[in-house]
């Protein structure tokens, strides 16, 4: 059983010093004490000489300010008060006898009451005596570390003095912890700084208003138990209701309750911390304190906190904190959440709000983990129930983990080591309202990544911009790799977005991730279905699949195609017209790795084009590369007067019919069906 000290009552602290009653002896010889009562000394004291002066031990109100019973004692007490004491034997469990002397005058019984460690709780014998009488209280409890006794008036209108004589089972080392302060926290989510072992705090609570006092502390992860001793200090009428409950919670707070003890005023109770927590390195538990939700719902109590041994209680630094602004939906959360920081967020539930993150876990062999906290304060919404749930880079295709959390609960998330396929490592994280039983409210929440060196921080990607061709034959330009794309489509009338990819032709395979971004409730329908086609379009489907909202799908692109040394691959979104033909969706496309796909343009060898002479021949080609030949030349302006251009040969011809130095637009397409390349330049010439 851990130990404690004296301890002074929050409301007590201006109790007068300790009484002097005879004189002490100067050769410092052991305590004994001289009680002046009505009707003559008791017979077991002695009476002192006039060289000596006695310290009489002070009583307390409570056990929180119990005085030290060593050999002897005495108080006076009157109608509605009592006197605590504290007996500390040398041997746990040890039996101790206490004699007890009534010096009052007629008419003024007292009561003399011993308990075990455990305080009111832990009866173990007491004996009522009328006035001028002596009795004898004796017993022993398994394990008690200390023995408390309570003197009570019984009968009495008046003042009662009395003495007190230890006979027997003394002589403990009296506990000296340190003195500590904490501020407790109304929730998880706002507890002070961890308590320390060996340490006394002196606490206070209010029960009106659901209040409630929460506490940390560390446990060192070995294989010995601790405890937490809790004392309810609360003097007797100080309060309507004194009664308190004090919960131990595991790292998983209310979703992992360890143990309880209800304590009255005057009780006591030792709550066994286990000596580890499987998957738990840094040993957290949670404490709280509140009103018995049973016996008493208004007033309030006074209580102490002490953590033993002091070894077995570590001191973490506090995980440094850090704020990012969710998104509504997979598609924009964004930075990533690091690792080793306590993100602080909260949620309005009306309206089926969800918020969204994004995690780039390092592709390794070691996995990670994400803790959440739901850390609402009971009582300041309608409801605060909420889910975590963790994705795959699939998002909502690829579900993880999902977990409900109440007000004061903690969940911890496995996050895999790697993904198949993913050279990124992207999760996504969402917080939601629990849709079976929560309707309104809020939430408050924190979110910590961890370990530190698990979580990557990777740039932005970059982000494209091209507008979806309605047919397979207008889809060009090519996308580029490496770049997001956002695009929308309306389901109505069948719409159709059609985009063409430009795949190296090598030993390399590649991919297009395609993610729904389309925020939930937003529209009637927002399911779609993208397919990959090759080059022959709708004639040879590669993949298709089905994309509700905030769901995402990565779709493998050969590394090339038997007759095709360009690589052309067609990708077509549309509704599903299965689930889905009204509504829209918005969604991004995302080509990777950046280095498989090309977009080039045809080269043109010089824009500069050779000199001519006025009302001379002239003739020379517009010089181009890369592509498919034949091309096709297109004036989009006049040349200068007295020359034509050859549509399909590139050749500018004629006589020049006026000096200076003229510009014009030339559009040259390549003769691949559709055509793949085209670039449109402003040419020079000079005519002199």
């Amino acid at each position: 059983m851990p130990t404690t000290t004296r301890v002074k009552n929050h409301a007590l602290r201006s109790r007068s010093a300790p009484r002097l009653s005879g004189f002490l002896i100067s050769s410092g010889a052991a305590l004994c004490v001289a009680v002046a009562a009505s009707g003559g000394s008791p017979a077991a004291l002695a009476a002192p000489s006039q060289q000596s002066r006695v310290l009489t031990p002070e009583s307390g109100t409570s056990i929180g300010n119990a005085g030290q019973l060593t050999t002897s004692g005495s108080g006076t007490i009157g109608n509605g008060s009592d006197d605590w004491w504290v007996i500390y034997p040398s041997t746990p469990g040890q039996t101790v006898s206490v004699t007890v002397h009534n010096n009052a005058s007629a008419n003024c019984g007292i009561q003399a009451t011993l308990y075990g460690t455990n305080g009111a709780s832990q009866f173990i014998d007491d004996a009522g005596l009328n006035s001028a009488s002596t009795g004898t209280i004796s017993g022993a409890a398994p394990a008690s570390d200390r023995y408390f006794i309570e003197v009570t008036p019984n009968n009495c209108s008046a003042s009662a003095p009395y003495s007190l004589t230890l006979t027997s089972g003394g002589g403990g080392t009296v506990p000296s912890p340190a003195a500590g302060s904490v501020s407790p926290g109304d929730g998880i989510g706002d507890v002070g700084a961890a308590l320390k072992g060996h340490t006394l705090y002196n606490e206070s609570i209010t029960f009106n208003g659901g209040t409630e006092d929460w506490y940390v502390f560390y446990k060192r992860p070995d294989s010995q138990v601790a405890s937490i001793r809790l004392s309810n200090i609360t003097v007797n009428g100080a309060t309507s209701c004194a009664v308190f409950t004090a919960s131990l919670f595991t790292n998983r707070g209310t979703a992992a309750n360890v143990t309880n003890v209800s304590l009255n005023n005057n009780d006591a109770g030792a709550i066994a911390v286990p000596a580890r927590q499987a998957g738990d390195p840094q040993g957290q538990f949670y404490l709280r304190v509140t009103a018995d939700g049973f016996d008493c719902g208004t007033g309030g109590a006074n209580y102490t906190i002490e953590p033993e041994p002091s070894t077995e209680f570590i001191s973490v630094a506090k995980i440094p904190t850090g704020k990012v602004t969710p998104a509504p939906s997979v598609g924009g959360p964004w930075p990533p959440l690091q690792g080793g920081i306590s993100y602080q967020g909260s949620i309005d539930f009306n309206g089926g709000t969800e918020n969204w993150y994004v995690l780039y876990k390092r592709p390794d062999s070691h996995v990670a983990t994400v803790r959440i906290a739901n850390t609402t304060v009971d009582g300041s919404t309608s409801c605060a129930v909420f889910f975590a749930t963790l994705f795959s880079n699939a998002g909502t295709n690829g579900q993880l983990a999902n977990t409900p959390l109440n007000n004061d609960a903690v969940t911890t998330l496995t996050v895999p080591a790697h993904q198949s396929g993913d050279p990124h490592g992207v999760f996504y994280l969402r917080i939601a309202a629990d849709g079976f039983d929560c309707g309104s409210g809020g939430a408050n929440y924190t979110i910590e990544p961890n370990p530190k060196a698990e979580f990557a921080n990777p740039a932005r990607p970059k982000t494209g911009k091209q507008a979806p061709a309605s047919s397979l034959r207008r889809a060009w330009p090519p996308l580029s790799g490496g770049l997001a794309y956002k695009g929308s489509i309306d389901f109505s009338g069948g719409t159709q977005n059609w985009y063409v990819l430009d795949k190296k032709a090598d030993r390399h395979p590649a991919a297009i991730q395609v993610t729904n971004t389309t925020t939930d409730g937003s529209t009637s329908c927002a399911v779609m279905t993208a397919n990959l086609y090759t080059n022959k379009g709708p004639a040879v489907t590669l993949a298709s699949i089905s994309l509700g909202n905030n769901a995402s799908a990565t779709l493998s692109i050969p590394a090339h195609q038997a007759g095709d040394p360009q690589g052309l691959f067609y990708l077509q979104i549309t509704a599903d017209g299965f689930d889905c033909g009204t509504g829209g969706a918005t969604y991004t496309l995302t080509a990777t790795p950046a280095t498989e796909f090309i977009r080039p343009a045809l080269k043109v060898a010089s824009l500069a084009l050779k000199r001519g002479k006025l009302h001379k021949a002239y003739k020379t080609t517009i010089g181009v590369s890369e592509g498919k030949a034949p091309y096709t030349f297109i004036a989009k302006t006049k040349l200068p007067p007295g020359l034509a251009l050859g549509k399909h040969t590139g050749v500018v011809s004629g006589k020049p019919a006026k000096r200076g130095s003229f510009k014009f637009t030339v559009e040259i397409e390549d003769s691949s069906k559709p055509h793949r390349k085209t670039v449109t330049d402003v040419f020079t010439i000079t005519i002199w």
